[in-house]
């Protein structure tokens, strides 16, 4: 049986994606320069700042919130018209999602 990180690692690798493991509790915060925990503990405040403006979300549409919410990530910085503009044909797309049970359920 797999550990959870080892299903990360393991999903991850057949996904062709780079997972860097920290562990903090050997006091590993930066690995490389580049991943920091710190940038994992300031998208999750991110997220759940926002998240809790909806006072909970069901699970059987959780995907669709991190899908809005990665969205307005990604397009913070464009203008108001642009982003709309990006929105709309970002509705258009064929969707390619995981979801967290996936995850769990990938062996």
């Amino acid at each position: 049986m797999y550990g959870y990180s080892d299903k990360l690692q393991k999903f991850a690798a057949i996904k062709g994606l780079k997972h860097e493991a920290i562990n903090a509790r050997n006091k590993e915060y930066v690995r490389q320069q580049i991943y920091h925990i710190q940038h994992v503990n300031s998208y999750h405040r991110r997220l759940k700042d926002w998240m809790e403006r909806f006072n909970g979300v069901a699970t059987k549409y959780m995907n669709s919130y991190l899908v809005w919410h990665r969205f307005l990530e990604l397009n913070k910085k464009l203008p108001y018209k642009e982003n709309t503009n990006e929105m709309l044909l970002g509705i258009c797309k064929k969707t390619n999602f995981i979801t967290v049970m996936d995850i769990r359920n990938f062996n």
